[in-house]
């Protein structure tokens, strides 16, 4: 999504942002990364689940939203940086258990990580990172490739 979305998922993609900074308090989401600020080059995405309703009919609810910001420094090629990306905490560290538990779409965030490589094949993960992310990053060392700095991966 850019800053010509639809203003109701403009506005969803806000409400994710400021999910991420009550949740961690430390962190502070830019707000031209939300706004999607044409003058930013930035692009959202939104998380979503499916389920099928009573009607039979496949409905989706957001459960999250991550930010890139396509970064061109002076000394460096353009490239694209995930600054930010929040799921809804029930959503999140769903294992291989999952099934037995009866969850609908676990593993949500790798779903989001294909699309992310899928359109941005060489983003980096910018610091800081929440627990979450930490965790996350370290469960592959693909994922980790992508951090500027390893040092952001340790637990603080």
């Amino acid at each position: 999504m850019t800053n010509k979305a639809p203003k109701n998922l403009r506005e969803a993609m806000l409400q994710m942002a400021r999910n991420m900074e009550l949740e961690t308090k430390a962190f502070f989401t830019p707000p031209y990364s939300v706004t999607l600020d044409e003058k930013a080059n930035c692009v959202g995405y939104l998380i979503y689940d499916t389920k099928q309703g009573d009607d039979q009919e496949m409905h989706a609810y957001i459960v999250g939203a991550a930010c890139f910001r396509l970064r061109n420094e002076e000394d460096k090629n353009a490239h694209w940086a995930l600054q930010w990306v929040w799921i809804f905490p029930s959503y999140r560290n769903h294992g291989m258990f999952d099934h037995i538990k009866g969850y609908r779409n676990s593993n949500l965030m790798n779903q989001a990580w294909q699309v992310f490589e899928e359109y941005h094949p060489d983003f980096i993960v910018e610091p800081p990172y929440t627990k979450a992310m930490r965790a996350f990053l370290r469960k592959s060392p693909e994922r980790m490739k992508r951090c500027p700095d390893a040092r952001w991966l340790l637990d603080g």
